[in-house]
């Protein structure tokens, strides 16, 4: 259901923007609310996987002190600076979309991110045997994949199917590759770690979007 809710958020934003469309904002200012609002309806849960994530890459420490430094509650420099990064990059990109093409951007942010995480979820260990993530794990089921997969698909082909079908490959190949690179260092994925990946991943489809808006 993850890209379902995806959609649901995309609705939310892309009615907010129409909205502030209308006050004739700098275009930056509006893609600014857009994120923020983004980053208030998810409660910044997966900009703070971000954040641990990188820090426990960047500690340079063994795997269990790596993933001591990612449970740690506080944040350090660099993860710091690579969240700051992740909202800078969105407002910017957003920023590049046009008001008709907007909804569209969206969706495929959204939902693309989240089909990711189902994907993260069905195709790789999670690193612990209790934990809050634990259930989703186990409880994605590859009917649970493919009808995740389907959705993701179904909900951003009706605005143009073979864009939604690039983006959607791309996406799916370089969340394979992420998820591979982290688990040879932690030895599996966290929660962490996935909704790093997501944010990732929302970054790189509004980029692939803004470059066939263009070409």
């Amino acid at each position: 259901f993850f890209p379902a809710i995806g959609v649901l958020i995309s609705l939310v934003l892309f009615f907010l923007y129409a909205l502030i469309l209308n006050l004739h904002f700098d275009p930056y200012l509006n893609s600014a609310i857009i994120t923020i609002t983004l980053i208030v309806i998810t409660g910044g849960l997966h900009l703070d996987g971000v954040a641990d994530t990188f820090d426990a890459i960047a500690s340079n420490k063994d795997r269990e002190a790596s993933l001591a430094v990612m449970r740690d509650s506080s944040t350090g420099a660099i993860g710091v600076l690579a969240l700051i990064s992740i909202i800078i990059l969105k407002i910017l990109l957003l920023a590049e979309v046009s008001p008709s093409n907007m909804l569209a951007a969206l969706l495929f942010m959204l939902v693309f991110s989240r089909f990711s995480q189902v994907l993260s979820l069905k195709m790789f260990k999670y690193i612990r045997e209790e934990g809050k993530a634990k259930l989703l794990f186990t409880g994605t089921t590859y009917p649970v994949f493919i009808i995740a997969a389907i959705s993701a698909l179904l909900f951003t082909t009706f605005f143009n199917w073979p864009n939604a079908l690039y983006i959607f490959i791309i996406i799916l190949s370089l969340t394979l590759i992420f998820n591979k690179l982290i688990s040879v260092k932690f030895g599996a994925l966290t929660g962490d770690t996935i909704g790093a990946v997501s944010e990732i991943n929302e970054v790189i489809v509004l980029f692939i979007f803004i470059l066939i808006q263009r070409f």
